[in-house]
């Protein structure tokens, strides 16, 4: 076969047509890969970790020349990759991230100029490894407090300038919790089965309840024969235990919460509100008719006030009702917060319809709630901890759910607050006038009397 000699541009007119078709040679570049260029989140954060100095050891050099004349700043930083850009860069052999990460803030380094070249140039000594310690040592300096500049207030100025508010949380306090827990073994395993015998049997839901290795467990007395669970216990084994030597046992905490939430089920459910259990969380439905439905709830300044909670929103420009339905919704859970403190917290959310009942896609309710939540400002949130406080209340100074023939779980509607003195928001501070719900003098003495219990108290200072 003759040798394919390397043909100048001048010399191939004298190739016949028919030897240039024979002989030709299409030279083709080796793919490489498309230069991806580190986002400026990245750049961003790098700068700034490095306070825009080389990161080499012991050189330090500012990377941005300051203005001369009319000519603006000029950049001299360049930021290096650890791992290279390309397979056969310096350091590629220490390559162990996949290309995708290359270009983040982790592989990169500031470097100036003549260190980036000498980096690059010098890999053998200047590993990998070695320049990750570079980059760490150098921001791990730049991260050190800075000295107070001068002529700046002093801690006692900056505290003067403070204003003194009152801050309110979407906390309230458990006054009163249900003092003692039933237990018995039972040979049901579903809650959900046992939910279903009960309300064919009577026409109507159990109490509150859970089920754990094999026993049913309740604040209602099992002991007494015709409690609501006699048909599915084994009456020999019930056995009861205070309420507090659950909580104070890391083991079992789990299982009072469960039983707080079981009751959270009736509270809500006796309340008409639907429920999400993908979310764990309570909506507003429509009206009984399938329209819009509104409610009465005591606003922050006014008596009374009336919302929709589950509606059609219109489009602005035409006053059409869209496609959806929008609900409030709202999560509620109790937290232990002390020894022998709870509080209940009521988080306000959103919850989206095609027709008011049926959910609409993951993908589009994100992007609605995201649109929603972006605009609720204190002022919002605290109108709707509001409409859920007056709602689950019914306007009373208390939340109160009888468990048993003389046991309750009560909550105080206050929300619990605490008095800071802080910079503050500018054009934050809102009046706030119905921080309690009314009750009639009676009621409260009522109230008290429930929620102090001497013989309780005495025997948890007995076993503390």
């Amino acid at each position: 076969m003759a040798r394919r000699e390397r043909i100048s541009a001048g010399s191939r007119a004298a190739t016949p047509p028919s030897a240039q078709k024979r002989h030709s040679l299409v030279l083709k570049r080796p793919a490489q890969r498309p230069r991806v260029d580190a986002s400026r989140r990245d750049l961003k954060q790098l700068w700034g970790a490095a306070a825009g100095r080389c990161s080499f050891p012991k050189c330090g050099a500012e990377l941005i020349a300051p203005p001369a004349g009319s000519d603006d700043r000029v950049v001299l930083g360049e930021h290096a990759h650890i791992i290279p850009h390309s397979d056969g860069g310096p350091r590629a052999a220490d390559a162990a991230a996949g290309f995708a990460r290359r270009h983040t803030y982790e592989n990169l380094i500031l470097l100036c100029e003549k260190h980036h070249k000498i980096v690059d140039g010098q890999p053998s000594v200047h590993t990998a490894d070695a320049l990750r310690r570079y980059k760490r040592d150098h921001e791990a300096r730049c991260a050190t407090p800075f000295a107070p500049m001068p002529g700046a207030p002093e801690v006692e100025e900056l505290a003067r300038a403070n204003v003194a508010e009152r801050l309110h949380s979407t906390l309230f306090a458990v006054t009163r919790m249900p003092r003692t827990v039933f237990s018995a073994a039972t040979t049901e395993t579903r809650g959900r089965a046992l939910k279903e015998k009960h309300r064919a049997a009577h026409g109507r839901s159990p109490p509150a309840f859970v089920l754990r290795r094999g026993r049913l467990y309740t604040f209602l007395d099992l002991s007494e024969k015709d409690n609501p669970f006699a048909a599915y216990i084994e009456a020999s084994t019930v056995t009861h235990e205070y309420s507090h030597e659950l909580w104070r046992d890391a083991d079992r905490l789990g299982e009072f919460i469960a039983l707080l939430n079981a009751l959270l089920l009736k509270i809500g459910g006796a309340r008409g509100l639907t429920y999400d259990p993908e979310h764990s969380r309570w909506y507003f439905g429509p009206g009984a008719d399938g329209t819009e439905l509104s409610i009465d709830y005591t606003p922050p300044n006014k008596k009374t006030s009336r919302r929709k909670v589950a509606w059609r929103p219109l489009v602005k420009s035409t006053g059409e009702p869209r496609n959806y339905w929008q609900h409030l919704a709202v999560s509620l859970a109790f937290h232990l917060v002390g020894d022998r403190q709870w509080v209940f917290s009521i988080r306000p959310e959103r919850y989206f319809t095609r027709d008011g009942v049926t959910p609409l896609s993951r993908r589009n309710a994100g992007r609605r709630t995201t649109s929603t939540a972006s605009r609720l400002y204190n002022g919002e949130v605290l109108e709707d901890v509001l409409l859920w406080r007056s709602f689950l209340s019914g306007d009373r100074s208390r939340i109160i759910k009888n468990v048993g023939t003389d046991d309750k779980l009560i909550i105080d509607t206050r929300m619990l607050d605490v008095d800071v003195s802080w910079p503050g928001v500018p054009d934050d501070s809102r009046p706030f006038r119905n921080i309690e719900l009314a009750a009639d003098e009676a009621w409260e003495n009522e109230l008290q009397a429930l929620e102090s219990d001497d013989e309780f108290e005495f025997r948890l200072q007995e076993e503390s």
